[in-house]
């Protein structure tokens, strides 16, 4: 018998934003719709204790060997104890599972425990729950075949912090060891810089330095640039909550998007990168040649670019010196490996926003490519 899975309308990850736990899904949404692949499903928030306690039916144990992909997201709210031991319980039934997100889970320091049972073992694991937790770093210590990690935490000192020791623990080597895809907060590459040694075969890495402190920031960007001779894609976010920039604090955020782009580039080869996007502060026209010099010199390979400046482009003929044409014309030309040029545009008369791409027409022409996405 075939039940169904149930799935949000949408995919739970936007494939350019670094994860935002909170403004990735919207509400207005139904929380539980039919989906037509076999084996893959979403649920969220007070639907999930429901789904997981009708797992363990036996009657749906057909179900639970099938399922390759779930992801539950609890959302706001706020699961009790016993829905807790539902999760852990219907875990514990699936062995064939092979990509898991938890995402929302109210205590990440100590609600790892509802992974204690699970036998599955996993490709893909994405979760807001604590790297620093034990239950987290003793299912992490069995899942040696994940290649693709998402998490929104850091591993935090557990001896506390001073200025004689570390403000994060190294993360322990004999964990993913064959981790090739990391989704996650600046401090984690700390992490990864404190083990010995440091280095994991990362292929693609996305990195968000929102809220970083100015001391951590250049151990951060010395440790990812450890990764140059084997990242093919990397996506970097540096735009702090209010989404403007505050050059006061030292931080990343204060510098401009050129100098952010060089202090991680310099004195390293990227011979295998072909993807790189920007989530950055607002728009600068004043860093377009400077940008374009760089990317051009450190990323000869580079086949497609993501700009995502936070208040977006202004559109062509919206009065500004540098239209968005402008840009994308300035980058396809210093730039004759790139063929996809992304930058996020105001759309006229509006608010709302949009990626719009640019690729090589005729005679090296810039063209708009057919698709947009609106955000």
């Amino acid at each position: 018998m075939v039940l169904p899975i149930y799935t949000p309308r949408r995919a739970v990850h936007d494939v350019h934003t670094v994860y935002d736990e909170k403004a990735t899904f919207d509400h207005d949404e139904d929380p539980m719709l039919p989906v037509q692949t076999p084996g893959a499903g979403t649920v969220r928030g007070k639907y999930i204790a429901p789904f997981c306690k009708m797992l363990k039916s036996t009657i749906f144990q057909n179900m639970t060997q099938e399922l390759k992909t779930l992801s539950l997201v609890f959302e706001d709210t706020c699961p009790s104890l016993d829905e807790l031991q539902e999760v852990s319980d219907a875990l514990a039934t699936m062995s064939n599972l092979e990509d898991l997100t938890l995402m929302g889970l109210p205590s990440p320091d100590s609600d790892g425990w509802i992974l204690r049972r699970c036998s599955f073992s996993l490709r893909r694991f994405r979760s807001n729950l604590s790297l620093s937790s034990k239950d987290v770093q003793s299912f992490l210590n069995r899942q040696s075949s994940i290649v693709d990690l998402s998490s929104t935490s850091c591993l935090r000192s557990s001896r506390g912090h001073s200025n004689n020791t570390a403000p994060y623990d190294p993360l322990p080597l004999k964990l993913l060891p064959n981790l090739t895809h990391l989704e996650c907060p600046a401090p984690v590459l700390l992490s990864i810089l404190l083990a010995s040694p440091p280095m994991r075969p990362l292929t693609h890495l996305r990195v968000d330095f929102t809220g970083i402190k100015s001391l951590e920031e250049s151990e951060a960007l010395a440790c990812l640039s450890l990764f140059s001779s084997t990242l093919e894609s990397l996506s970097v976010r540096r735009v702090p909550p209010s989404g403007q920039p505050n050059p006061a604090n030292g931080g990343v955020v204060g510098l401009s998007t050129g100098d952010f782009v060089e202090r991680f580039a310099e004195r390293r080869r990227w011979p295998k990168l072909t993807f790189l996007e920007l989530i950055d502060g607002p728009f600068d026209a004043t860093v377009v040649p400077s940008l374009q010099e760089i990317v051009s010199t450190h990323f000869p390979g580079l086949d497609t670019l993501v700009w995502a400046p936070s208040s977006g482009v202004p559109a062509d003929g919206a009065g500004q010196t540098l239209t968005p044409t402008g840009v994308a014309t300035t980058f396809m030309t210093f730039c004759p490996a790139l063929s996809a040029f992304t930058l996020l545009q105001n759309v006229e008369e509006s608010k709302a926003m949009k990626h719009v791409t640019y690729t090589r027409g005729d005679n090296d022409s810039v063209v708009v490519a057919p698709h947009t996405s609106a955000v």
